[in-house]
Formats: C-alpha cells, sequence, structure tokens
C-alpha cells in the first residue's frame, strides 16, 4: 500500500473516497493497526478490512514480524459507556468557538462539530502546520463550508477581542493547553502563561455573558498537584468557579491521559517496537487513566451538555490502567515475549509525575448528574476578586519573567502544591520552597 491509495472514510452519513487521512482514525475508531512494511496508522470503522489504513498524525512507522490489529478499549481492559456521536442540545445553528482546535483533541472535536451543524465553527490554533493540516483534514467535509480556520495565539487579547467582536460566538471549547509535565517543569512561565493565563484571558474576553456557554478541558494532573503543568491546571480551575457569577456559564472536565494522542505513551511505545527496542515505563507501579479520543470528545460534549456553570465534571474512569500491563499487551500482540531481558526496561519516574493520578481531590466531594458516567465536583471556590488578584499577580509576573515569583506565588495560592528539585534548579533558587518532590514516591 502507498501514498496513493485512498480508502473510504465516513463523515456522519456520507462516505467519501480520499487520499490516506491524518488522524481520521482517531476522531472515529477505537482500532488501532500495525502492520508490516512500515505501515502508518489505524484501522477505521468505515473500512471494509483492515488492511485499508489511515495515516496517523503522529506519523509513526510500525514494523512487524505480521499485522496486529488492537481495540483500544482491550488495550485499556475497561470499558466506558460513553456515546462517541452524542447529539448535544445548543449546538446547531449555533457560532461556536475552539481553541487549540488543531491539538489531538481539538481535531477529534472539531470534526464531531462540523457533524452537529453548527452556523459557524470557528478553529483558533497557534500552530500554523497543524492548523493546515486540520484544514486538509476537513476540507472535504459536507459541513466545511461553515468552518474558519484562525491562526494564531489565545494570548493575544486584539485577536479575541476581534473574533468575538465579529462572529459573536454562542459557545466556546477551550481545549488549548500545554500537557507534557517533565518539559513544563523547566519552564513555568510557558506553563502559567498558556494553562493559566490563557483561560482567564478567555474568561475576561468573553464577559460578563451569562448566556454565553464556556466548556474547558482540565485534567487528573490538576488534582493534589505534583508538577507545574497540573497547578497551572488547578489554577485555571479556581479562575473558572470564581466566575460562577454573571460571567460566561463555564464548566471544566477533568479527563485522563488521550490514549494515542501525540506525546503520550502509545506513540512512544509504537516507534520502540518498530525499532525493536525495549519499551520504556518509568517505574513497575506507574498507572494513568486513559480515555480514547472518542470518548473524550463524547465526555466533552456531554459535559456541555449537563454543565450548570461555575463547575467541574469529572467521569468515572475505573481504576487507572497499568502502564506495565499495557506494555505487556502489546509486546503479546505483536508476538513478543515481554519478559525477556530487552522486553521492557524501567527508567525512574521523571520530575513531577507521580505513580498514580486521582480524578478527585481528598478535601472534594462529589454529587452525581443525569449521565452515570459523570460527576459534578463538590468543593470551595474562591471568589471572584480573590481570582482577579491571583490573575493580576500572576500576569506582572509572567511579563517580568520572575520565574522563582511565579512558582512562589503559585505556592501560596495551592498551600499543599510543593515544586520539584527540578524546577527549583530550573530558577536557580534553593530548596526553599519547600521539600522538592523528585524522590520517588511511594504513597500515592
Amino acid at each position: 500500500m502507498n501514498a496513493s491509495d485512498t480508502c473510504p472514510v465516513r463523515f456522519g452519513a456520507k462516505a467519501l473516497s480520499s487520499p490516506l487521512r491524518n488522524e481520521i482514525s482517531l476522531l472515529s475508531s477505537n482500532r488501532i493497526f500495525l502492520k508490516t512494511s512500515t505501515a502508518q496508522g489505524f484501522a477505521c470503522d468505515a473500512c471494509s478490512t483492515p488492511d485499508h489504513l489511515i495515516r496517523s498524525r503522529s506519523g509513526i512507522s510500525v514494523t512487524l514480524e505480521e499485522g496486529v490489529c488492537l481495540d483500544l478499549e482491550r488495550l485499556l481492559d475497561r470499558s466506558l459507556s460513553v456515546d462517541p456521536h452524542p447529539e448535544p442540545e445548543g449546538i446547531r445553528d449555533r457560532a461556536v468557538l475552539v481553541t487549540g482546535a488543531a491539538g489531538s483533541i481539538g481535531s477529534a472535536l472539531s470534526l464531531r462539530l462540523l457533524n452537529c451543524r453548527p452556523a459557524r465553527l470557528l478553529l483558533l490554533d497557534r500552530s500554523e502546520f497543524n492548523l493546515h493540516r486540520l484544514r486538509l483534514d476537513l476540507e472535504d467535509h459536507p459541513g466545511t463550508s461553515t468552518a474558519e480556520f484562525l491562526l494564531g495565539d489565545l494570548l493575544d487579547t486584539g485577536l479575541l477581542e476581534e473574533v468575538l467582536l465579529r462572529t459573536s460566538p454562542d459557545v466556546v471549547f477551550h481545549v488549548a493547553a500545554f500537557k507534557q509535565v517533565p518539559m513544563l517543569e523547566q519552564h513555568p512561565l510557558a506553563a502559567l502563561r498558556n494553562n493559566t493565563l490563557g483561560t482567564a484571558a478567555l474568561v475576561r474576553v468573553l464577559g460578563d455573558d451569562g448566556d454565553r456557554r464556556l466548556v474547558t478541558i482540565s485534567t487528573d494532573k490538576a488534582v493534589s498537584p505534583r508538577s507545574i503543568l497540573g497547578a497551572s491546571k488547578r489554577i485555571a480551575e479556581l479562575v473558572l468557579l470564581s466566575s460562577a457569577v454573571a460571567r460566561p456559564r463555564g464548566t471544566a472536565i477533568r479527563l485522563g491521559n488521550v490514549l494515542g494522542s501525540s506525546g503520550s505513551v502509545l506513540p512512544r511505545f509504537r516507534e520502540q517496537m518498530a525499532s525493536r527496542r525495549p519499551l520504556t515505563v518509568t517505574h513497575p507501579n506507574v498507572a494513568r487513566y486513559f480515555v480514547t479520543a472518542a470518548e473524550a470528545v463524547g465526555l466533552i460534549l456531554r459535559a456541555f451538555d449537563l454543565g450548570g456553570g461555575g463547575d467541574i465534571l469529572v467521569a468515572n474512569l475505573g481504576e487507572p490502567t497499568s502502564i506495565l500491563d499495557l506494555a505487556r499487551r502489546l509486546l503479546r500482540n505483536a508476538g513478543r515475549d515481554p519478559e525477556e531481558d530487552d522486553g521492557i526496561i524501567f527508567t525512574g519516574l521523571r520530575p513531577g509525575e507521580k505513580l498514580r493520578e486521582q480524578m478527585v481531590d481528598s478535601a472534594e466531594g462529589t454529587a452525581p448528574t443525569a449521565d452515570p458516567v459523570l460527576r459534578r465536583i463538590v468543593g470551595e471556590s474562591p471568589s471572584r476578586e480573590q481570582a482577579e488578584a491571583w490573575i493580576e499577580e500572576l500576569e506582572s509576573l509572567v511579563r517580568g519573567r520572575n520565574a522563582r515569583g511565579v512558582v512562589e506565588a503559585v505556592c501560596r495560592i495551592l498551600p499543599g502544591y510543593r515544586p520539584s528539585e527540578t524546577l527549583l534548579q530550573a530558577i536557580a533558587v534553593p530548596s526553599t520552597l519547600g521539600t522538592g518532590n523528585d524522590r520517588e514516591e511511594t504513597g500515592r
């Protein structure tokens, strides 16, 4: 099979015959296909046989002894009752804005929203390359005429104000975020600027309009955060909670890791398998909550339906998946013995990482929603004035490139947060802000 081969890809009710598509599998399928001859990609549910392949956005080549078709839900060893094709109320014939639209979750969500037939779909991303690829991915979709591709930074207030004045979106899905824990441990200013101040800027620009809906994507790493990534997302949650009165009706949904997304563990395992290298696992006991891209989109759209504004929703994802078990399943499905000396090696937890994440903090409670998979977090919320004071201080510190001041401010806002030794070294200060958390974790 080569790049000129075609595959029928189904967009809603319309089947298209198109060249190999980027990441359409992640948008519509829960199966991954690993094939000989360095074939790239995933199997698509719309395809009649596994030999019809669609290239994944990660572009990873996989060479195995035999073709192997893996079901992602089976790989996770759990089933999540999420409708992968929900029809949320309030999208059709409305103007919808998606930030981070060209990322792994954003592109999956964008396709699903097109099928919901909005009046306008505004797709904002700061990556020219990824936005261009998203435009190519969606160009044959029957609803593409309603899509507008916007290249720019979320923190470009002038751009946001221009977009809101010109298009007046009724619904905003805020997906844009930095998400790589070890990288951000060395770049706290970037973490706070993008994840925290970006959310605050969006809330501020949307203004006191209670009719607008805002759904933001949070993470399990925001619960009792150990990393600056988690801390930046937790403060973003608090900003959203503080906007419950008068501001746009904002709802956050906490998700786990998206299986197969760029930068996640599965593409790294595929790459290592392709070159017959050992699979690298940080720790024998490390475990993570995972969702497939289709599940993530379904949960985001259910959060849009169920969110009341100024609230956080969390999905019941069952028990976290052991990364060691995940690696073993992949090797066995590829016909390799995971117990061989070169099968799996342990590299140690990286800065900011936990052995296990949590979806709910011990100080939080939960309440049921109309969907048995989603629960509403019950906990204290800061006042609007308090949150605005935090953001004003963080904006000043980030603008002045004061990394130490930013970390000190985060420690005041989140008293339980302790920066890692790696982060303290990155900002060139001794361990005076806490004991540091790079040592191997045994309890959490």
